[in-house]
């Protein structure tokens, strides 16, 4: 039997790398995508220049999956944000993966494979101080839902994965970080164990939105680094 292939972006640290992790040890060919090398990685490249998103995509060819999971946030007041921000989370968190699956979708229609999205719960409720974080994740959902509706005739899956706080080098950017205490963020290894679920369903079950929280909430002032 031929080896399944998975495309997965943002493999190199975080929750894709956890998912990258979890799918090798499923028995997936893991195709890794990222702006920074790790054993992961296959092809680095930026995701907010299309001529590369279309160059790895015409090298990969048909897989069985996709998981658009690269993201990239910067918070406060609008007013605050360069428009090099604002750009930067349009196209990573957006564009990218809406050109990626655009290309790769023909393979994985033939398929009957999986489109795998990580969102977040700032896309579903307002996010004061992540207005445009925000909207490119709730524009991330709304994309998943509608092309569901489009390709599940083929059998495609598109399933949205939206975490709540998870600790990871996500919060780099930003002036506050999940607090350290047990029950107060996920781990990436969390998100990777729903993927797993995700992709062994048996066939005919679709959970097109999954909303994942920790049991408690808590942020904290991010420490400044020596």
């Amino acid at each position: 039997m031929e080896q399944k292939k998975v495309v997965i972006t943002g493999v190199s640290r975080g929750i894709g790398r956890a998912i990258g992790e979890k799918l090798l040890e499923m028995g997936w060919k893991v195709i890794g995508v990222s702006s920074s090398p790790s054993p992961l990685t296959t092809f680095q490249i930026d995701l907010k220049n299309r001529r590369e998103i279309e160059k790895i995509a015409s090298q990969i060819g048909e897989v069985d999956a996709l998981v658009n999971n690269a993201g990239v946030g910067y918070f406060g007041q609008l007013e605050n944000l360069s428009l090099n921000q604002i750009e930067e989370m349009v196209k990573v968190n957006l564009l990218a993966p809406l050109l990626l699956t655009r290309l790769l979708l023909p393979g994985i229609k033939k398929r009957g494979g999986i489109i795998l999205n990580i969102g977040s719960t700032s896309g579903e409720e307002p996010a004061r101080l992540g207005s445009v974080y925000g909207a490119t994740k709730g524009g991330l959902h709304h994309f998943g839902e509608s092309l569901f509706q489009e390709v599940r005739k083929e059998g495609v899956k598109v399933v949205t994965i939206i975490p709540d706080l998870t600790k990871t080098p996500f919060y780099r950017n930003t002036f506050f970080e999940p607090s350290p205490m047990e029950g107060y963020h996920l781990q990436p290894e969390d998100i990777a164990q729903i993927v797993e679920m995700v992709f062994t369903l048996p066939f005919g079950v679709v959970p097109t939105k999954i909303v994942v929280k920790p049991q408690f909430f808590g942020i904290e002032k991010r420490k400044r680094r020596k």
